[in-house]
């Protein structure tokens, strides 16, 4: 996690792409998203929980979850998520 840090503070990751690589490993240790860069559960995030988001996502760059569009597809229809 160390390299991937330096990578990103050295401009050499998109903070897009650290925060996927950071939640995907969570998800598959089955610990929760930090970034929410995945939006599996997206809906059921409370109010704390969002706050809590926002502030990691805001530390490496990336917009607060309230100005993402986020848009999924589910059984083959498209959900929007603002």
């Amino acid at each position: 996690a160390e390299t991937l840090k330096s990578a990103l503070l050295d401009g050499d990751l998109l903070p897009r792409d650290y925060a996927w690589i950071i939640d995907r490993h969570l998800m598959n240790a089955g610990q929760k998203q930090i970034y929410m860069a995945i939006p599996i559960g997206i809906e059921q995030l409370t109010d704390q929980e969002k706050a809590a988001i926002n502030k990691n996502r805001e530390e490496i760059g990336l917009n607060r979850l309230q100005d993402v569009r986020i848009i999924q597809k589910r059984n083959g229809v498209l959900v929007k998520f603002d």
